[in-house]
């Protein structure tokens, strides 16, 4: 607990996914939150039931029950360990600190990134590509059996993303991409 607070700089900076997320603070290992039970996107469906109406004057309003779930979070513990000689700690307890510092937070930000995107949701965060919110797009019928990406690819990801969400959109590349995201063909 006394690296902690040097650790969250690390933890929350800018290579942390951490940022992007509903933060909620708590004093114990588990968290209740509502969340809108939503199973469509239709009219009627959309916000879980929340309606909203074109009236005239003097019209009443249909009933709409919006539904929600309860979702239970039970929070579990990111640690790190990492042993040091006590001669080691006195020849360099000067410099070894930052070092430790900034390594367990690495360490830290390296599980945490990881299971936002496929994390298992078992003592872990569940991740995007194990939620059943996961969005697929498939690939170009001219691409099968052909490594790469195209144009038309990123087009109907976009195309697939919520136009009001686009703004704060992320978008993950995984390092093997970004070259072939350098020479893409805008056909």
């Amino acid at each position: 607990e006394q690296w902690s607070n040097r650790l969250a700089e690390f933890v929350y900076g800018e290579e942390s996914f951490i940022g992007q997320t509903d933060q909620r603070t708590t004093s114990s290992d588990n968290l209740n939150v509502n969340g809108m039970e939503e199973t469509s996107r239709k009219n009627g469906f959309r916000h879980s039931g929340i309606l909203g109406y074109w009236m005239d004057e003097a019209d009443e309003y249909t009933k709409s029950v919006a539904k929600f779930k309860r979702i239970k979070m039970v929070l579990n513990k990111l640690g790190v360990l990492c042993y040091v000689t006590e001669e080691e700690m006195a020849d360099a307890a000067y410099a070894l600190e930052p070092i430790l510092t900034r390594k367990a937070g690495d360490a830290i930000n390296f599980l945490v990134n990881l299971s936002f995107i496929d994390g298992t949701g078992a003592g872990q965060p569940q991740g995007i590509l194990r939620s059943n919110a996961l969005i697929s797009v498939p690939i170009e019928s001219n691409q099968a059996g052909v490594p790469g990406i195209q144009h038309r690819n990123i087009r109907k990801m976009y195309a697939r993303m919520h136009p009001r969400l686009r703004a704060g959109a992320v978008w993950l590349v995984h390092p093997n991409l970004e070259e072939q995201l350098e020479f893409i063909s805008f056909n």
